[in-house]
């Protein structure tokens, strides 16, 4: 299973960041200069001709241009940028496939440019036709949009002709037109096959074929879409879960702890992915207090199938925070057993433990794992949250047999600190504007009592131990810190499964918001709640099938979507050697 898991992860790493839409530009531009003056000199020479063939190419910087203003302007003026990256692909293809049919015609073959040109004219078409229809949902525009590039193009070639800078060759306007059209037909017929054979799969296992699954996924990718949410839900299962809530009041509150056993996924906004940032919104604007959301003991099997299923949790939380009594004494937690460790704090014969494994590298501590823990520990605690600091990332090691015992070896020899009558807690947050952290930010909470303890949370997806390490070890003056991550897939839309804290520049800013804790502490009373939700997540067995299912497309598409481009590659250029 975790080797099937792996395959697929390798998958999510072609999603990138795309450039900036100048250095499209810029990247266009040069291109298609170095493309003008390497084919002037290779057909020409260096001659006053040569420049000015150099020169004159500039002009294909319009066929990336044009198709991403008109492709902007039928999407409400949404994703320039990836329709101008799109062009860009499209015109390295030209200008490659171009370039090679230049030297076929000085080995002897005049009508080299002219048939590649043709060959990759279409594969471009197709290019843009796959991202007009499934990426951009332009449907039946698709097959008229797509031809913009590939005609301009063709415009390109004829303009040469007209300025004498293609040598001797004998074509026709409307012949070349109609070879696009036919090379056109028999692509689209290649990508005809490719969706029969990627479909089965899917439509057996989920009864939804993979060309809708990737219509949604590129919605989700580009504008935020949730239609995979529908997708998700006609598959998932209903379960029992928990969510903890510490509150700290003075006069009133000044601030909480809310701890889901959900997972935040799958990714982007879907799912649970922002539930860090929606949970603490809401209660922050419901009550006045900044509040910190902790990632719970789950996988990817408890990732909630829909967004808006984050108010379950949210009236939950609002529920118990009308429960239960506050208490000012105050009690710090420890334990270490091999590389396993926990640390918290008891309010009121209640805890709040936190597990670590790191610097050693593990995934998410799993929902069971999760119930046995609290378990276990509520043979000495009246209520006991357990928090996943998710805090060390390498390579992918999943909790076994030996981890669990180290786990439950750790709450079963707790040692407890003397107790405070005096509770002093402070918190701060700063919002970043950061690839690695997601809406909710760095938040930091400073509790005092015979203790100090530092609480830095980022929400994000993990972070590696060298980042933990200094951090951990620029932060003076306290008993315990650590860094904690909400293990968001918010913020890894772009970069695949993976996307943990290693920006070293976050750490300054981690410090600053430490401070702010510190200035901000004040004496507190503090309870700990926890209840029972019903939520909808994707669930065991159908998570399993999906990464089946991924792995299975992914098989297939590495070997039969290259042969049957080869073949369409083949049959095209076998029919332009007989359109003359």
């Amino acid at each position: 299973m975790n080797d099937l898991r792996e395959k697929t992860l390798f998958f999510t790493k072609i999603f990138f960041k795309i450039p900036s839409s100048t250095k499209i530009i810029a990247y266009s531009l040069v291109l298609s200069l170095l493309f003008g003056f390497f084919w002037s000199v290779l057909a020409f020479g260096v001659s006053f001709k040569s420049l000015a063939i150099g020169f004159s190419s500039i002009v294909l910087l319009f066929s990336v241009l044009i198709p991403a203003f008109v492709a902007s302007a039928f999407n409400k003026f949404k994703n320039f940028r990836h329709s101008l990256f799109t062009g860009l692909i499209g015109l390295a293809v030209f200008l490659f496939f171009s370039f090679l049919g230049l030297l076929f015609s000085e080995a002897g073959f005049s009508q080299g440019v002219i048939v590649l040109a043709v060959v990759s004219s279409s594969l471009v078409y197709l290019l843009w036709f796959v991202v007009f229809f499934f990426a951009f949902n332009f449907k039946l525009k698709s097959f008229v949009l797509s031809f913009i590039q590939p005609v301009f193009f063709l415009f390109f070639l004829l303009f040469w002709k007209f300025m004498n800078f293609l040598q001797p060759m004998v074509f026709s306007p409307l012949t070349i037109f109609f070879q696009l059209v036919i090379t056109i037909l028999i692509f689209l017929l290649v990508l005809w096959g490719v969706e029969i054979v990627i479909n089965a799969p899917t439509k057996r296992n989920f009864g939804v074929s993979a060309v809708q699954v990737s219509r949604f996924f590129m919605s989700q990718w580009l504008n935020g879409g949730r239609e995979l949410e529908t997708l998700f839900s006609v598959s998932s299962e209903r379960v029992n879960t928990l969510v903890s809530v510490v509150s700290f009041k003075n006069k009133g509150f000044e601030g909480m702890f809310v701890v889901p056993m959900v997972h935040y996924g799958p990714l982007g906004t879907l799912g649970g992915s922002a539930f860090p940032y929606l949970i603490s919104k809401h209660l922050e604007n419901r009550y006045g207090c900044p509040v910190i959301v902790f990632k719970g003991a789950a996988n990817h099997d408890f990732n909630p199938v829909s967004a808006s299923s984050v108010k379950i949790v949210n009236n939950e939380v609002e529920l118990l925070l009308k429960k239960g009594v506050y208490s000012s004494k105050i009690s710090f937690l420890h334990s270490k057993v091999g590389g396993s460790m926990v640390d918290g704090f008891e309010v009121g014969g209640k805890a709040f433990l936190t597990f670590s494994n790191a610097p050693s590298a593990t995934e998410d501590i799993d929902q069971a794992i999760g119930f046995a823990l609290r378990s276990r520990a509520l043979s000495f605690f009246s209520d006991a949250v357990i928090v996943d600091r998710h805090n060390s990332k390498g390579e992918a090691s999943f909790f076994g047999s030996d981890v669990f015992e180290r786990l439950m070896k750790s709450v079963e020899t707790i040692k407890k600190s003397k107790y405070s009558e005096n509770m002093r807690v402070g918190f701060a947050e700063t919002i970043v504007n950061s690839k690695q952290v997601g809406l909710a930010g760095i938040k930091v909470a400073v509790i005092e009592g015979v203790e100090r303890h530092c609480l830095i949370v980022f929400d994000a997806n993990n972070c590696t131990p060298s980042f933990r390490e200094k951090l951990i070890n620029s932060v003076k003056g306290f008993d315990f810190v650590d860094v904690f991550t909400t293990d968001s897939h918010y913020v890894n839309l772009v970069k695949g499964i993976h996307n943990p804290l290693t920006d070293e520049s976050l750490i300054p800013i981690a410090l600053e918001t430490v401070e702010k804790a510190v200035k901000n502490v004040k004496s507190c009373r503090a309870k700990i709640e926890t209840g029972k939700i019903k939520i909808n997540v994707l669930g065991v067995q159908k998570s399993s099938e999906f990464i089946g299912t991924v792995n299975a497309l992914i098989s297939i598409v590495k070997i039969i979507v290259p042969f049957l481009f080869f073949l369409g590659i083949l049959a095209s250029l076998i029919i332009l050697l007989f359109i003359k």
